[in-house]
């Protein structure tokens, strides 16, 4: 294909068959959008023309620069220093500060390590729990029976509840609204005539844009009825009740309370062990059965997950000298029963957000900033560009940015051509501002 010489215009589109008869004949291929069509003089010209396929929805319109604002930003970022805890095998390479080269982050020179003689592992989610005492109770608790009485529909009556009473309801009435929607009945069409000189004519017709219609439709929710109905129901209340509590003594119950018509007594009980938490935090507290209460002794270590409480054996717990520790959960003590804990000073950058001055008359001046709080400053200039459309959705606005130079030629008032689609996404098809 030659080069084309001069762009005249830009046309629409459309996912049809679509016949354009300007120099020499070119068609659209059915179901795609080929971009925009620019027309020269000499030849068609076909501008992004497999980059993507849209839908029959989308439109190609004129969009127009409403407003630029120029801008100036300062902005950095500095070096900063924070205290960080790892293992020695995680532990980051030594960082590289400027100005010797590009910040490497990694730890500083203050890198110290001990050696954590490591705790059994309670698992994802479980506890390790040093026993220090236990704690009982023991209650009585007077239940007494109390009748509500409720209402509602039929369908949301308690499972247990008496029914009283019910009446036939509208639960919801007969409601109508009519819809409307715009449908394609047709397009438009020109047609020219041309005398042969022979007593006949000749009449040739383009297609053109489809033309749209209203079409409406009364749109009817029916009306639904139910039962209203009235119920009793009974519940168990709690009332007073009788309380022993204790520790190391053993648990002994309260006198029972009398009771009466409508009220009987329920037998309550807690028992926990309590202490420090050594793996897996929480409060140290769990509870357990009687007799585990009573053969679990102080110093006891106790691992608690899913599947219950279990008493640590003394050849699983750290021997030797020096600090103890939780060496993580998927550390294994027994294949490694020692773990190094190190704590360093982490060298990273910080971003800082900066200062920014912008104007609708042009460069504004640079905005300042305390360079003293930056170790390095970064500058940048540009325009952004307010855009506004119309097409068949309605009005629309968007901005864009664009460098000074390329922002020169788009002035308020400036058109260029844009695919707008049905979820206001647009895609340039025109010249575009970089």
């Amino acid at each position: 294909m030659p080069e084309p010489r001069r762009r005249s215009r830009v046309l629409s589109l459309l996912d049809r068959w679509w016949p354009v008869a300007v120099g020499v004949p070119v068609l659209a291929l059915p179901g795609a959008s080929l971009g925009a069509l620019y027309l020269y003089d000499e030849v068609p010209a076909v501008r992004d023309s497999v980059s993507s396929f849209f839908g029959p929805e989308d439109e190609i319109v004129e969009a127009t620069v409403t407003g630029r604002t120029w801008v100036r930003r300062v902005s950095g970022r500095r070096l900063t220093a924070e205290a960080a805890t790892t293992w020695r095998e995680e532990v980051p390479a030594p960082a590289v500060l400027p100005p010797e080269r590009a910040l490497q982050e990694g730890h500083g020179d203050d890198l110290a390590c001990e050696e954590l003689r490591c705790l059994p592992n309670p698992g994802p989610g479980g506890r390790l729990i040093e026993v220090r005492g236990r704690s009982w109770s023991r209650s009585w608790v007077v239940l007494q029976v109390r009748r509500d009485r409720g209402e509602g529909w039929r369908k949301d009556k308690p499972y247990a509840a008496t029914l009283l009473s019910c009446k036939d309801k509208v639960t919801q009435r007969r409601h109508c609204q009519t819809l409307t929607r715009q449908v394609e009945c047709g397009t438009t069409s020109r047609c020219t005539t041309r005398d042969l000189g022979n007593g006949f004519a000749e009449q040739t017709c383009q297609a053109g844009e489809p033309r749209y219609c209203t079409e409406s439709e009364e749109v009817c929710t029916p009306e639904e009825r139910d039962e209203w109905c009235t119920w009793e129901e009974e519940t168990w209340r709690e009332g007073r009740t009788r309380t022993n509590r204790g520790n190391e003594e053993a648990p002994s119950w309260p006198s029972k309370p009398n009771t009466g018509h409508d009220t009987r007594a329920e037998q309550r009980q807690t028992n926990e062990l309590f202490g420090r938490a050594l793996v897996g935090g929480g409060t140290g507290r769990v509870s357990v059965d009687e007799y585990t209460m009573r053969n679990t002794p102080a110093g006891t270590w106790l691992l608690v997950d899913a599947k219950g409480v279990h008493p640590v054996p003394d050849d699983e717990k750290p021997s030797g000298d020096g600090p103890i520790g939780d060496c993580g959960p998927r550390h294994d003590p027994k294949a490694s029963p020692t773990r190094e804990r190190c704590t360093y000073t982490h060298w990273t950058w910080e971003r800082l957000e900066g200062a920014t001055n912008r104007s609708k008359d042009g460069l504004p001046e640079w905005p300042e900033v305390d360079p003293d709080a930056y170790t390095e400053l970064d500058r940048d200039q540009h325009v952004v560009l307010e855009l506004a459309w119309d097409s068949h959705w309605g009005p629309n606005t968007t901005s864009l940015r664009a460098t000074l130079k390329n922002a020169k030629g788009w002035k308020v008032g400036h058109t260029t051509a844009v695919r707008v689609g049905k979820r206001g996404l647009i895609e340039p098809i025109g010249d575009w501002p970089r």
